[in-house]
């Protein structure tokens, strides 16, 4: 009863300083709109915490809930301990059952999203009470920021009606269950949802927001260091496509990537940074993770761009279509499995209309370029079903809205075939009444 007491009490808490806050009111969504979703983020987020531990044991998230607990507890005790590990000083460990006990500073920094997410959310450990599920209030409540956010930097750069705007921004169902939860997705989609936001304005009013996109992109940098390079080229080629709007942003997205690749092929083939050494051991360390979900038949990664080249067609073929229905064991990975049939079917429905995305909108390119960089390196790293259903969320919500754009035009075209059956319906009125015997 203490438990929900304290949640009713922070999410009111949380309800009425979205009322109160300017940053929330939006004049195509109301404020009991905006509550409402908050609302659900928290009771998706309890959900997402109960499937983990019933199905799989409360692995990953109550793991990271538990440490974070570890930390509350024993900081003040040892503060000393935790200060010296995060300044690389490789300190002692106290000689306390109930520490926080961290690995040597290699594998902290190797893994530094999982150690700044636990540190982050041993703070809310002094006012929850030791609860998981009064955490997910806070985590809802960062999973609205981005999702506002993306609304925001696509309702004024994208061609897409109002209704799907709101379901990719908001009840996409791969983005609103994995950023739901106590774990570092909801992080990933709140450094990038500033990143757009900071790329939105500089396309509305030629004004960068410097602080926003270097924000988004140290959130992003800190939890998932890899995603950087994939952010990096699509800033640049959009930064361009509106500052010179002369060429087409296909030309100067391909180029930029273009330049990209043959850096990467330089620095491999030079000898100056293991590129593809360092994408193999990833995937390794990928194929070396238990898991019921796993995908067999996946051999491991050869080093080289050969090697890269012939694990292509398997990775794409994994991260596109999987899972499949008849490989689901659970409801989870069945609606996984139906969301993304659902994707293709809307792919392949628009996939006549050539004008999905307009050639002057820079944005459209930015999101279809990062999610299909972001999704191949899914595929070639990842091994288990779970696992790629997870980080493909949110690049999938990129693509949806892309795809989706299709819809507006479908709806201008319905709209001026309308006005021209009209207007020839009077036009043949007119004709006809000057016919008449007695007008």
């Amino acid at each position: 009863m203490f438990l929900l007491l304290l949640i009713i009490f922070y999410s009111a808490a949380f309800c009425f300083l979205i009322t109160k806050t300017g940053y929330f009111k939006i004049k195509e969504l109301s404020v009991p709109f905006i509550c409402g979703v908050f609302l659900l983020k928290i009771l998706v987020g309890i959900l997402y915490g109960h499937i983990h531990n019933v199905y799989f044991g409360g692995v990953d998230t109550y793991d990271y809930f538990n440490a974070s607990a570890e930390i509350a507890k024993s900081f003040f005790n040892y503060p000393s301990y935790y200060i010296q590990t995060w300044l690389m000083m490789d300190p002692e460990v106290p000689d306390a059952a109930n520490v926080f006990i961290y690995p040597k500073w290699e594998c902290v920094e190797k893994d530094f999203g999982t150690y700044l997410l636990i540190h982050i959310h041993a703070l809310p450990q002094l006012f929850s009470f030791g609860n998981y599920n009064v955490h997910i209030v806070f985590v809802a409540m960062l999973g609205l920021f981005a999702s506002l956010n993306f609304y925001k930097a696509l309702k004024d750069n994208m061609q897409i009606p109002q209704p799907l705007l709101v379901f990719t921004s908001f009840f996409m169902p791969s983005v609103l269950f994995w950023t739901a939860g106590l774990h570092k997705d909801v992080w990933i989609y709140f450094g990038i949802s500033l990143v757009l936001l900071s790329l939105s304005k500089f396309a509305v009013r030629k004004n960068l927001a410097v602080f926003e996109l270097f924000l988004g992109l140290f959130i992003v940098a800190s939890f998932r260091y890899y995603l950087i390079p994939l952010l990096f080229p699509a800033i640049i080629a959009f930064v361009w496509s509106v500052y010179r709007p002369n060429n087409s942003p296909l030309y100067k997205f391909s180029l930029v990537y273009l330049v990209l690749l043959g850096f990467v092929v330089l620095l491999e083939m030079t000898g100056s940074y293991p590129i593809m050494n360092l994408v193999a051991e990833r995937q390794q360390e990928f194929l070396n993770e238990p898991g019921s979900s796993a995908i067999k038949g996946i051999s491991p990664l050869e080093p080289t761009f050969l090697g890269l080249l012939s694990s292509l067609p398997q990775a794409v073929f994994n991260v596109c279509f999987r899972p499949f229905l008849w490989d689901c064991k659970d409801l989870l990975q069945g609606i996984a499995a139906v969301e993304i049939i659902l994707f293709w079917i809307v792919a392949l429905f628009t996939l006549p209309f050539r004008r999905v995305t307009s050639p002057s909108n820079p944005m459209s390119y930015f999101l279809f370029f990062y999610a299909v960089g972001n999704l191949l390196l899914i595929g070639l790293l990842v091994s288990n079903v779970g696992t790629i259903v997870r980080y493909r969320a949110i690049a999938l919500a990129f693509l949806s809205v892309v795809i989706l754009q299709a819809f507006n035009y479908i709806r201008i075209g319905l709209k001026q075939r309308q006005n021209l059956i009209s207007g020839k319906n009077a036009m043949n009125r007119k004709k006809a009444g000057q016919f008449k015997l007695f007008p």
